[in-house]
C-alpha cells in the first residue's frame, strides 16, 4: 500500500514542514507507506497539470485528493472547481488507484467561506455518485456558527495550527482505518 496525498498547502503542513501535516501524522500512525504532494498556494488546475508527474509517476494504491480553497481565494466558479475534482477523480482511477476525498476545512473570510460551502455541498454529491469514500474535515473544524473555523484551531483563519493539524491526523487515522478495514479502498478485486 502506497498512499498519495494531492493538494495545497493544508495538505502540504502550512505554516510547517510536512512532518507536521494531518497526512504525514496519518501515514505514519497507519504504518502506510506515503507521499505528501501538497503544494502551497496550489489550484485544483495546477494539480491537474502536475498529476502524471507528481502522483500517476509514484504508483500509488490509493490517492487523496483535497483542494479548492485557492480556487475560490482566485475567484473560480464552485462548479469549475467540482469539475476539476472530478477529473483527478478519474485520473487516480485511470491509475488503477482507489481515490478518497478530503473535504476542505472552513475559513474565516465570510464571502470565500460562503463559496468554499457550495463546493463541499457540490463535492459530497460527487463522492456519492462515484461512489468514493471521503474524510470531512469541515465537519470537526467549523465553529457553531457553521461558518468560521474554531477559534482553537487555526493560525490566520485559513490555515490550522498545530492543534487543527492533529485533529485533522486523528480524523485522517479513524477514516482511513475504517476505510481499510472495510475494504472500501481496495484497488480491485484481483489486488
Amino acid at each position: 500500500m502506497k498512499i498519495v496525498a494531492l493538494g495545497d498547502s493544508i495538505t502540504y503542513g502550512y505554516p510547517y514542514l510536512p512532518e507536521q501535516s494531518w497526512f504525514n501524522m496519518a501515514a505514519k500512525k497507519l504504518n502506510v507507506a506515503y507521499i505528501n504532494c501538497g503544494v502551497n498556494g496550489d489550484t485544483t488546475a495546477g494539480m491537474l497539470r502536475r498529476f502524471e508527474q507528481a502522483v500517476a509517476a509514484e504508483n500509488p494504491s490509493h490517492v487523496i485528493i483535497m483542494g479548492g480553497t485557492n480556487d475560490v481565494y482566485g475567484a473560480e466558479r464552485p462548479g469549475t472547481i467540482v469539475a476539476n475534482i472530478e477529473k483527478l477523480i478519474r485520473l487516480v482511477q485511470q491509475c488503477d488507484a482507489a481515490p478518497i476525498l478530503g473535504i476542505p476545512i472552513p475559513c474565516n473570510d465570510h464571502h470565500e467561506e460562503a463559496i468554499l460551502s457550495l463546493c463541499r455541498d457540490g463535492l459530497k454529491q460527487l463522492a456519492a455518485k462515484m461512489t468514493i469514500p471521503s474524510i470531512d474535515f469541515h465537519a470537526a473544524l467549523v465553529d457553531s456558527s457553521g461558518m468560521r473555523i474554531k477559534e482553537e484551531y487555526h493560525i490566520d483563519g485559513l490555515h490550522p495550527n498545530e492543534a487543527g493539524y492533529q485533529l485533522m491526523g486523528v480524523i485522517a487515522i479513524e477514516a482511513l482505518a475504517q476505510l481499510l478495514r472495510e475494504k472500501v479502498v481496495a484497488k480491485s478485486p484481483e489486488s
